[in-house]
């Protein structure tokens, strides 16, 4: 069974994300009590809204590095996952730190994004699943592998498995290779295949 842990950046309760009156109030605090209390096949929901990080790196916005679900386009009422609807309530997950991202014109020089993280979101474990997210502001503009490509999504060798539904992945940008998602391929020893599994997803504005 799933375990549910709701997220809202503005909730009051006890954090415990049982409930939305008691939701976490970040997505690195629903990994950390992960990981503390070894909770097995969680799935965190997302109430509507922009998310920046609770510690901000030029590197990585957000970093999954253990299984999970991560589910947005909720409202905060919701006691089912079908209840929700992403397009109607956009839930964006964000490397502009600042805010102050101008989305008329994408520049790979523009100092306005200078600030912005490396990757949005990086993922090195396997069985994660990106659904009804928004994934922008990705800044990737450095001279060497790790932070030349992947702006958006940035999936490690070691993933053998990441899945990504109904998600936009718009205004990222990289020097090298892929604005909106990069999936390294070149797999560890040991391990014979890689995918990734894209379903009814968006990408535009990435450079």
């Amino acid at each position: 069974a799933q375990t549910i842990l709701r997220v809202d950046p503005n909730a009051t309760g006890n954090g415990s994300g049982t409930s939305w009156g008691n939701a976490l109030q970040s997505i690195q605090a629903a990994i950390d009590l992960i990981k503390t209390d070894n909770i097995q096949n969680p799935e965190l929901w997302l109430r509507e809204g922009i998310y920046l990080p609770e510690v901000r790196s030029d590197a990585i916005a957000f970093h999954f590095d253990i299984s999970l679900a991560i589910y947005g386009g909720f409202t905060g009422s919701e006691t089912q996952r079908i209840q929700r609807d992403h397009r109607a309530h956009p839930t964006i997950l964000s490397g502009d730190f600042a805010q102050n991202d101008s989305n008329v014109a994408l520049s790979y020089t523009d100092p306005i994004r200078s600030d912005n993280a490396r990757n949005v979101v990086t993922v090195s474990a396997t069985g994660v699943l990106l659904d009804g997210l928004t994934i922008e502001g990705g800044y990737a503009m450095g001279n060497f592998t790790e932070n030349n490509r992947g702006a958006g999504i940035y999936k490690v060798n070691t993933v053998a498995d990441l899945r990504v539904f109904n998600c936009t992945i718009r205004r990222n940008v990289a020097r090298v290779l892929g604005a909106g998602i990069y999936a390294d391929f070149s797999l560890s020893a040991g391990q014979s295949f890689g995918e990734i599994t894209l379903r009814n997803c968006v990408f535009h504005d990435n450079q």
